[in-house]
């Protein structure tokens, strides 16, 4: 490994460290690039769709790193559901435990019902991004109303 112009660390490649390690980079940049290339070079000089191709190669590029983009999100939403619900399950397995004490019991139902607003909060700023992003405004993000 090797310091660049920039001071950037850098393998034998030229690619720097933190872009190749970067799942985002492989896929958008490294990866995608590269398979684009490939695609591209198997394509006869002579064929008519090489520089209809060739043309394409930058968006199609962009359209995977907005897909693998839209899928990591995706992807966390879904972990972080899961999360919450797993939490949820918990605290009313402890809560219909016959050991617990009436003391943990009362603990467990403050903190379900702060897991429950925060599961809201959570359905509500993703309505709220839905809403907007196709044109409309819930009544719920408008100026003068009380949530």
């Amino acid at each position: 490994m090797s310091t660049d112009l920039t001071g950037a660390n850098s393998n034998t490649h030229g690619i720097s460290t933190s872009d190749a390690t970067s799942s985002r980079g492989a896929i958008s940049g490294v990866g995608g690039g590269t398979i684009l290339g490939l695609l591209i070079n198997s394509i006869p000089d002579a064929s008519p769709l090489k520089p209809f191709v060739i043309t394409l190669a930058p968006s199609a590029s962009v359209i995977l790193y907005g897909l693998y983009v839209w899928l990591e999100g995706l992807i966390r939403q879904k972990r972080a559901d899961n999360a919450l619900r797993d939490w949820e399950q918990t605290l009313l397995g402890i809560i219909d435990d016959p050991n617990t004490s009436d003391e943990e019991r009362e603990e467990r139902r403050k903190e379900l019902t702060d897991l429950r607003t925060i599961k809201l909060q959570l359905k509500r700023e993703r309505f709220k991004i839905l809403s907007v992003t196709q044109g409309g405004t819930p009544a719920f993000a408008q100026p003068g109303h009380n949530a």
